[in-house]
Formats: structure tokens, sequence, C-alpha cells
């Protein structure tokens, strides 16, 4: 670690400090034998900083990885926009939609029978039709997965916060996680 911190000092290179978790890696599932360290970290020169004094550091939690990623947010001095126009909804398939088998019967109902023109024209409608169904669908059977994954990365995040110990939480929110994200 010394030869580490050397080589910083020659470079002249600063750690930033962070926010999140004290730890960025974990290893073992017995809370006894649990090893967590800081590993990582985000380091930058005096001359970076002055460009972007207000940088912050983060530690994100995971759920498929022992590593926690790290994300550096550069806040940029430019005035807010005041545009309030409302954002187009995106639509897209979730991929714990194609498990269930109710998927299938949902796209084949919506895409038939729409598109009369040029086949490009044919092709975006049955697709756009489809979307929407999926998408509606998709809200009805299994909620915003949006809210949920966000509130289980939360939890995650506050357990690797607060204890290294908490392996059994930490296990059982990371599967619950990764179902979601599959």
């Amino acid at each position: 670690m010394a030869a580490f911190r050397d080589a910083l000092n020659e470079a002249n290179l600063y750690d930033l400090g962070f926010k999140g978790s004290s730890y960025t890696w974990a290893r073992g599932r017995n809370p006894n034998h649990r090893i967590c360290e800081r590993l990582d970290r985000a380091v930058a020169s005096p001359e970076w900083c002055s460009l972007f004094p207000a940088a912050t550091v983060s530690h994100l939690s995971s759920s498929w990885s022992d590593h926690a990623p790290i994300r550096i947010a550069i806040k940029c001095s430019s005035k807010p926009s005041n545009d309030k126009r409302r954002r187009r909804q995106s639509y897209k398939i979730e991929q714990i939609w194609i498990s269930d088998e109710e998927c299938e019967k949902i796209l084949s109902e919506n895409w038939h029978g729409v598109g009369v023109g040029d086949p490009v024209t044919s092709l975006a409608s049955c697709s756009q039709k489809a979307l929407y169904a999926l998408n509606s669908w998709g809200r009805r059977k299994f909620g915003n997965l949006k809210a949920k994954i966000r509130k289980l990365s939360d939890k995650l995040q506050a357990i690797q916060f607060h204890s290294c110990s908490q392996i059994a939480d930490d296990i059982h929110i990371r599967k619950e996680l990764d179902s979601l994200l599959e």
C-alpha cells in the first residue's frame, strides 16, 4: 500500500473521497469471516480538480459483483433549462416479461390486423400497437419495475453502507434484484 501511495504522490494525484458505503469490495458469505475493504477509488490531479470543483464520487451498490461500482458526477456550471416540455413516454420490453407465458399471446393478439399501405408503415404500426399493449400489460402484471428496482437498490445500498456483516440480507436482496434485472 505504501508503494501505491508513493506512486500517487509522484504522479501528483489525490483521492477525491466518496459518499456511500465505506467499502467497495466484499468477500465471504459467513458474517464472522467476511472481509470488506475500500479497494477502488477515484483520484485526480489538482488541475482536474480545479476544472471540476463540484465533482462527487459515490460508491454504488452492486447485486452482481463483489466490487461496488463507482460513479463520478461532474456538475456543469451552465444554467438550468427552463424548458418544461413534457418528455415523450418511452416504451420498451422488459426481459422479465419474455419469460412469462402471456407475453407471446399479447404480442400475437396485437401484431395482426394493423398496417395497410407500404411495408415500412405497416411494420411501424404493428410494432407500435404491440409495444403499447405489452407495456400496458407489463405494468398491470408486474407493477412499476423501475420503482421496485430502485427500492431494492436503495435497500442493498443501505445494508452495504451500514454493515459488512448483514450478509444474509445482502444475499437475499441481491437475488431478488437479479431476478428483476434478468
